[in-house]
């Protein structure tokens, strides 16, 4: 990293100072790209510029230790005490693509926190689960938080196809879930973000909560509650630049998932499996900086307008 350290590997590392751009230290395997991001990453088993939490040594052999559990995304060794593990909590982590980010973000060697209301009781349309499980992680700092909750069909209601099949108690279901959830996953959840480096939160969205992209119409419940969401989103961005300068906070849309929400409209729209879903959401989420808080982006890399 000669000429200096790179922005990207000040943000998610601290303890790097300028005296020490170029200087090697040996990490255990590959450094997870969500760790180390563009301008960080070495060769395999190397991560340029002095790393906190990992034992600096400008030449010989790797000094990292193995540790128990851990794959990609630790850098093993001691610099100030710490192991560098990127910490992650998933919200609706049972769900198809919530299990499939869990399971990518575990394979890259992250320390995983999964909550969902089958297994856990988070429920996002109740506020006191909310705040009762953000409670109970209090004092935690995580690099990532995804919230991948959600959903098309509540109640047996599913999309209408005209404002005339507009129904009052189905629309307040769509908003209680998809906008008001994500508000209060938020309010609960952001406080957790780490503050002193880089870290993300992101909501699943739908590309048909955008105003700008909508040309069909139809399906009026579900993708006003998505628009209310965007822009709780957008104006969570905004407050939380001044509360976190580190944060990030985006809207994803993770594309036509093959789920059990979507299996009713396959044959009209392509689908992806989760999985593939999960690997480029978190390709997305690699690339974010600071300055794209508070934007909407799609599985391939691609801004959506609101």
């Amino acid at each position: 990293m000669g000429g200096g350290l790179r922005p990207r590997c000040r943000a998610l590392f601290p303890g790097l100072q300028p005296r020490d751009a170029g200087r090697e230290v040996r990490c255990r395997g590959a450094v997870s790209p969500l760790l180390a991001g563009p301008g960080c990453r070495g060769r395999a088993g190397l991560c340029r510029g002095r790393a906190e939490g990992v034992e600096d040594r400008p030449a010989g052999p790797p000094q990292a230790r193995p540790v128990a559990g851990r794959g990609a995304a630790t850098c093993a060794g001691r610099l100030s005490g710490a192991e560098i593990v990127m910490r992650a909590l998933v919200l609706g982590a049972s769900g198809g693509i919530g299990a499939a980010l869990v399971a990518r973000l575990q394979a890259q060697g992250a320390e995983v926190t999964g909550l969902s209301r089958s297994r856990d009781g988070l429920d996002l349309t109740r506020a006191d689960t909310v705040a009762d499980h953000a409670a109970r992680l209090e004092g935690q700092a995580f690099d990532l938080i995804l919230n991948t909750t959600g959903a098309l069909v509540i109640d047996g209601h599913g999309p209408e196809k005209s404002m005339d099949a507009v129904d009052p108690q189905a629309m307040a279901a769509q908003f209680a879930l998809n906008a008001i959830g994500p508000a209060l996953a938020i309010r609960h959840f952001a406080p957790l973000l780490a503050r002193d480096r880089r870290a993300v939160m992101a909501s699943l969205s739908a590309r048909v909560g955008s105003i700008g992209d909508n040309d069909l119409g139809g399906w009026v419940s579900y993708r006003a509650a998505k628009a209310a969401q965007n822009q709780i989103i957008r104006t969570a961005a905004i407050e939380y630049r001044r509360r976190n300068r580190h944060a990030i906070l985006v809207a994803l849309h993770p594309g036509t998932v093959e789920t059990p929400l979507t299996a009713k409209y396959a044959a009209r729209y392509p689908t992806i499996p989760p999985d593939r879903s999960a690997e480029a959401l978190l390709a997305v989420i690699d690339g974010l900086t600071p300055e794209d808080t508070g934007s909407f982006w799609d599985w391939k890399g691609a801004r959506v307008p609101w």
